[in-house]
């Protein structure tokens, strides 16, 4: 479980991240970017598609229902602990989403920052910024 915790949290803190126009941060004392994110989103995929059982839990399988379970779990934590705005929150909440899809994708993207700038959340963000910026 453990291990499905910390690529569920790395990838929507990549998320959060990309979305404010970051493209690292740090985590668990680690300094994380696209490279683990895309080994997490990838891993929860395969592990959502074959059900393995969990190393740490008895009986315990990889399910999408276990997944947004996961992630829920985080994104709230993360809310209280890491978001100071509305703003924050709203983008915590879109990167747990937009994680979501990625996990849930029949076909995957090849490149989690592709599907990221090509998303239309992400291109409303930014476009936002240019124009405040002008």
């Amino acid at each position: 479980m453990q291990g499905l915790k910390h690529n569920v949290a790395v990838s929507i803190l990549f998320v959060y991240h990309w979305l404010a126009g970051i493209g690292h941060f740090f985590y668990s004392g680690n300094i994380e970017d696209s490279a683990t994110a895309e080994i997490s989103r990838a891993q929860i995929w395969q592990w959502i598609r074959f059900s393995p059982m969990l190393e740490d839990s008895q009986n315990q399988y990889v399910t999408a229902q276990l997944v947004d379970k996961v992630a829920t779990n985080f994104a709230s934590h993360a809310h209280k602990n890491l978001c100071r705005s509305s703003a924050e929150r709203k983008r915590l909440t879109a990167a747990k989403y937009m994680c979501l899809e990625l996990f849930l994708a029949r076909n995957p993207p090849e490149f989690i920052t592709t599907y990221l700038n090509d998303n239309h959340k992400f291109r409303t963000l930014h476009n936002k910024a240019l124009l405040s910026n002008l």
